[in-house]
């Protein structure tokens, strides 16, 4: 029997596309972050999660960089995107927040 033809043989090889360090890490740092936005309330050592969005989304580009210049060479291309969207996500969320208290520290008067 031909190695090629067997089924078994071609399922328990490693498959030719490398991982991409750029997309682990972007999911990384967004999942990070996401859970400083979760749990920033409670934790106050979270709340910092917030400081994680630049880097995903940056990572996450350079992943993508890498995605199309070498089409098919990287196994891992959702994590890019998934570092990408969480990144942009938590990005307007802060801009929000901030964008809230600013506002609100500007209309705000004391009771005299």
């Amino acid at each position: 029997m031909d190695d090629r033809s067997n089924v078994l043989l071609r399922a328990a090889a490693p498959s030719p596309r490398q991982r991409n360090a750029a997309a682990i890490a972007s999911f990384t740092l967004a999942a990070a972050s996401l859970a400083g936005l979760v749990l920033g309330p409670w934790l106050p050592a979270a709340s910092y999660g917030f400081l994680l969005h630049l880097p995903a989304i940056f990572a996450g580009h350079l992943a993508r960089r890498q995605f199309v210049k070498r089409p098919g060479a990287y196994a891992n291309e959702g994590m890019a995107t998934f570092g990408l969207a969480i990144g942009y996500f938590g990005l307007f969320i802060t801009v929000v927040i901030v964008v809230s208290m600013a506002f609100g520290m500007i209309t705000f008067r004391p009771a005299k």
